[in-house]
């Protein structure tokens, strides 16, 4: 039993603590009702297991979520905030990116980082930053790649699972599987990312190049980019999309069309070009026929072709509906730069199957399903075309469907840019390609054999082994 002493010391501390205890919940009432803390989410409050005795921040031992879907131009507004704050910014991010950075950022050390996101900033430009982020950040463990498989049934989100932990210590190989089909998923969903899992050496993601291929052509891969020049950096080559009308039916005309247009003013001409779309641009050929396009742009002086523009005029309310605010009778994007569409240039689709470039000598303009690559060498168009840069190509383009099953590669800029480009340095190599390339363009439908020729030079100016020649055939061939 206490003494009289113990008792009113004891009922002293006691009195003290509920004071402070009352003054710390009045001081926590104030915040709480500051307007700054309106609608604000206060980790001290909600969280208080993640400071330290010292009310520091420490960070969650697991962060875990599925960020929402918002692509970028419905975040125009947060733009400013988030360029100012977010070392993974870019102006074409959508909104989970940044969900990434703030994720990891609030993670202790040795903290286990979980997310279920589209997976389209791995080949994205503006996946970049958030790339480097990552990979410096975190010891990634597993990536689940359902593709575009449909996960959630009433979206197409080209989902994956991000599984990685915050450590400075040396980082694991990596787990990646590219699931192909969902059925044996609902069955049994770790037997069957088990079945599509390969391990990829931890050194397949180094800041912004991600390699997420199999093992076997990882080292092949690597070398491909780290001992040729990538496509970007050679001088004089630009890519350039095609034409965007606005509104096809105005500007598209047939021969019967061009002709009466031309009969009845011979200036006409002057603003009428052969047209070919991505779909007539096949390998080592343009089967186009019967199409051109009235080409008007900003340098055009409309009232100089009477003839035109009285055939545009009928379409003139249609003309100025579209989404771009120019002169009715302008192209909406004409694309009308370093006179790309009357030099010699290279030609490819934006979707496809296989290799489909091909060279234009013809003064052939594009539509914006085609792409212009400003050069008219017979030797890049022999490698665009060969096994190998396709073999490439499905390693870093974004895919419709499984392009390991007969799926289309989407063929955008950012990825054709960092095709690796072997220099040629003997002349007569490269003279019997030109030669080659020359017969093909000639006989596109009738060069299965100086196919065969074309690679094995290609092959040999890579210096392939026969193992990496047997990778890429095995590759090329599903």
């Amino acid at each position: 039993e206490l003494s009289k002493k113990e008792k009113a010391d004891w009922n002293k501390k006691v009195t003290q603590l509920t004071e402070e205890i009352k003054k710390s919940e009045t001081e926590i009432e104030e915040i709480k009702a500051n307007k700054i803390f309106e609608n604000a989410f206060e980790w001290r409050f909600e969280f208080p297991e993640v400071l330290n005795d010292d009310g520091d921040f420490v960070g969650f031992d697991v962060v875990i979520g599925n960020p929402p879907y918002v692509r970028q131009e419905w975040i125009t507004e947060l733009k400013p905030y988030l360029e100012a704050n977010y070392t993974t910014y870019s102006g074409r991010a959508d909104l989970y990116v940044y969900f990434y950075e703030k994720g990891v950022s609030i993670l202790k050390p040795n903290g286990i980082f979980c997310f279920i996101t589209p997976n389209k900033f791995f080949r994205a430009n503006y996946g970049k930053a958030l790339k480097i982020y990552l990979s410096t950040k975190l010891d990634i463990n597993k990536i689940i790649d359902f593709g575009e498989l449909p996960v959630f049934e009433e979206a197409s989100t080209f989902p994956m699972i991000f599984l990685s932990q915050k450590t400075n210590s040396i980082r694991s190989d990596i787990e990646y599987a590219q699931v192909k089909e969902l059925t044996s998923v609902k069955e049994n969903v770790f037997n069957s990312i088990k079945y599509y899992s390969n391990v990829l050496a931890n050194d397949n993601i180094k800041n912004e190049n991600w390699n997420l291929n199999q093992s076997d052509s990882s080292h092949l891969f690597n070398r491909l980019i780290s001992e040729n020049k990538l496509l970007k950096f050679i001088d004089g080559i630009n890519i350039y999309s095609g034409i965007k009308t606005g509104y096809n039916n105005a500007f598209w005309i047939n021969d019967e069309i061009k002709n009466r247009l031309v009969n009845e003013d011979p200036k006409s001409i002057e603003i009428i070009k052969p047209l070919c779309r991505g779909t007539d641009i096949r390998k080592w050929q343009i089967t186009n026929e019967n199409l051109n396009i009235i080409f008007t742009h900003s340098d055009t002086l409309i009232d100089n072709y009477p003839a035109v523009k009285k055939y545009l005029f009928a379409f003139k309310e249609k003309l100025e509906q579209r989404a771009v605010k120019q002169p009715w009778w302008q192209l909406q994007q004409a694309q009308n730069r370093d006179g790309i569409w009357d030099n010699p240039k290279i030609l490819y689709p934006d979707i496809c199957k296989e290799s489909r470039f091909t060279l234009d000598e013809r003064a052939i303009y594009s539509d914006m399903k085609g792409f212009v690559l400003t050069s008219s060498s017979r030797f890049l168009l022999a490698v665009l075309n060969s096994k190998l840069v396709w073999w490439y190509l499905k390693k870093i383009c974004a895919v419709l469907g499984d392009a390991e099953k007969g799926g289309r590669l989407q063929l955008k800029s950012q990825y054709i840019e960092r095709i690796p480009i072997v220099n040629c340095s003997d002349v007569i190599t490269k003279n019997k390609i030109d030669s080659l390339v020359e017969q093909c363009l000639k006989k596109p439908n009738d060069c299965l054999q100086l196919e065969v020729e074309l690679n094995q030079l290609v092959y040999k100016l890579y210096d392939l082994t026969e193992e990496e020649i047997s990778i890429i055939e095995n590759g090329t061939n599903k």
